[in-house]
């Protein structure tokens, strides 16, 4: 399925099928998905919204984006999951000081005050390695680990020949 996102106005969508190059798209806004918006506060606030019927489903962003790069991925999810998605420390809405090494702990304050139980995670890019981390330290929490282009192995900088270290 191919799914193509434009904005027609403030509140106009279609969430039918259009044809686009001989594949079925779909049209949406953002207020085609009528997520509702939650507010964790740990020293900042840690925004996100939620939406879709089913089982769970978290989607974390990668670097430089916020939980609205999933719009589109959350229109086709709606039917079949409940999605939650949320500004990670730093980015976004969220207020939080960036601390790489609370977002273990902002995901999992956030499927307990949710009430979540066993939850699928979706990772993209940095999203990716905490959604990993996440399942490695907490497996019984974890329904199934979708992972898109997150590196599994911790990044080290390699020092050049010829390079004094340091630079």
């Amino acid at each position: 399925m191919f799914i193509h996102s434009a904005v027609n106005g403030p509140d106009s969508h279609r969430d039918e099928p259009v044809r686009c190059r001989g594949r079925r798209a779909f049209w949406w806004t953002p207020g085609a998905l009528k997520l509702k918006k939650f507010s964790l506060e740990m020293g900042g606030a840690l925004v996100g919204d939620s939406g879709g019927t089913g089982p769970p489903l978290i989607l974390i962003h990668g670097w430089a984006l916020d939980r609205r790069m999933w719009g589109a991925q959350r229109l086709a999810l709606r039917r079949h999951f409940t999605t939650m998605s949320y500004d990670r420390r730093g980015f976004g809405e969220s207020t939080c000081a960036v601390d790489a090494g609370k977002e273990l702990d902002d995901l999992d304050r956030l499927i307990g005050v949710l009430k979540l139980g066993r939850t699928a995670l979706l990772g993209m890019s940095q999203g990716g390695r905490v959604a990993l981390r996440y399942a490695l330290a907490h497996p019984d929490n974890i329904s199934a680990l979708v992972l898109q282009g997150a590196r599994s192995n911790p990044i080290r900088r390699r020092r050049r020949p010829g390079v004094p270290a340091g630079e």
